[in-house]
């Protein structure tokens, strides 16, 4: 299986600790790298 995901997360990054594990839950779902980012996208676009 190709990784879809190959960059490894860093403490460092500035991605929040959920939202990591969001992504690694929907790869562990089977997601694909495509469907992560169009719903990032949608949520990124949602006022909440």
């Amino acid at each position: 299986m190709i990784n879809l995901f190959p960059t490894k997360v860093s403490k460092e990054s500035n991605l929040d600790n959920e939202w990591i594990s969001l992504i690694m839950e929907a790869k562990e779902q089977g997601f694909t790298q495509e469907e992560v980012r169009a719903v990032l996208t949608i949520l990124e676009k949602v006022d909440w």
